[in-house]
């Protein structure tokens, strides 16, 4: 997973040729993302018509996050294991936890004090707002979902299918950028995508650094964690102050960099390349 010569050949060469394969692949893969949370949904709908538990026409959203990350987990399993098994490895550094640790506060600083100063500042709501509000709603379901189920599925797909392959047939740069375009699409709505394209990018410097998928799902679910702890104890004072919110989300910003240039020591283009 490190940078090579190789890929230096594959983007003078032209790799053209193989952005458009990533792309076909990459279709393939959030495709097969959506076709298993559909057929969760009817799965749902039939038992909630047989059984009245369920009201079909207003489905809860935690209810369909958990039953649909459960199906894509089975589904992107049983099609691509043999792709995935040797991808689980162990941290070959212990120091490699404490980065994660310390990733995901500051990940989740950030996101906690931008997301809510936003609104502050333009005075009106913004698409995906709310749906990000009621991510944090602590429900058993919800919290299972967003804390361990979405980060398994989401690493499995955005890093370690779609980013290996893009890997494979491009270079690192354009690899980076195809896997990050994914997972901002895939969550759905402006705020959380937008969001989302930057992590996806810490993510993946994360998993290109410890050699194992293991690290951006804890990273991830870490990440996940911080945002509905932040969001169930910050007083609610501070929580509507924009300054304070600024802060929180622009002071960890240096130490976040400084932890990701200690982990991938990448400093010129070329490496990128």
């Amino acid at each position: 997973l490190r940078p090579t010569k190789r890929d230096s050949i594959r983007i003078k060469g032209g790799c053209m040729k193989g952005i458009g394969k990533v792309i076909l692949k990459t279709i393939l893969y959030v495709a097969l993302y959506f076709i298993f949370n559909i057929i969760a949904g009817i799965l749902l709908g039939m038992y909630g018509a047989i059984t009245g538990n369920i009201d079909i026409n207003n489905m809860p959203m935690d209810i369909t996050l958990f039953w649909g990350s459960i199906a894509c987990i089975i589904g992107f399993l049983l099609i691509y294991r043999k792709k995935l098994v040797y991808k689980f490895k162990k941290f070959e550094k212990k120091e490699d936890m404490t980065n994660i640790l310390l990733i995901s506060i500051c990940t989740g600083a950030i996101l906690f004090g931008i997301v809510n100063f936003i609104p502050h500042v333009i005075n009106k709501p913004i698409n995906g707002y709310e749906t990000l509000k009621q991510l944090s709603t602590p429900s058993i379901p919800m919290i299972i979902s967003v804390i361990l189920l979405a980060p398994i599925v989401e690493e499995i797909m955005c890093r370690g299918l779609i980013f290996d392959y893009a890997r494979e047939n491009t270079n690192l740069f354009v690899a980076i950028i195809i896997q990050s375009l994914a997972f901002a699409a895939i969550h759905g709505n402006i705020i959380q995508g937008i969001y989302a394209f930057f992590l996806a990018i810490i993510f993946t410097l994360v998993y290109i650094k410890t050699k194992t998928l293991l690290a951006p799902i804890i990273l991830h679910l870490m990440h996940n964690l911080v945002n509905i702890v932040a969001a169930a104890l910050i007083p609610e004072g501070l929580a509507q102050n924009p300054i304070a919110l600024l802060i929180i989300g622009i002071v960890p910003i240096p130490l976040l960099i400084i932890i990701l240039k200690k982990m991938n020591k990448i400093e010129t283009i070329e490496e990128l390349v």
